[in-house]
């Protein structure tokens, strides 16, 4: 009787190995196209909602000229703060009867 000492080789699955290697390098030469050869392809793709956001986020923000405006300085409260009492929240320990 013998006894093997040796494991058992495990076979290279080649084609998984080259489809692997094909999908990124195909995902890697589209990035490349698009991004550093062609950067106007990704701009043809936006939409003109996000032109406007690009356009919106451009502009600079100062509240002191918001809070010393006439319109906002005309601005009133027309709801009243209430806060709710007991009976309308419920009970103060709902584990008690």
């Amino acid at each position: 009787m013998a006894i093997v000492l040796e494991g058992e080789k495990k076979n290279i699955d080649w084609s998984f190995a080259l489809g692997t290697v094909v999908v990124v390098g195909i995902v890697g030469a589209s990035i490349i196209y698009l991004f550093f050869v062609s950067p106007e392809t990704v701009q043809q793709l936006t939409t003109p909602e996000q032109r406007t956001l690009s356009e919106f986020s451009k502009t600079s923000f100062k509240p002191e000229e918001i809070l010393n405006s006439a319109a906002f300085q005309e601005l009133r409260t027309v709801a009243p703060l209430t806060s709710p009492t007991e009976e309308e929240v419920g009970k103060i320990n709902p584990f008690l009867p």
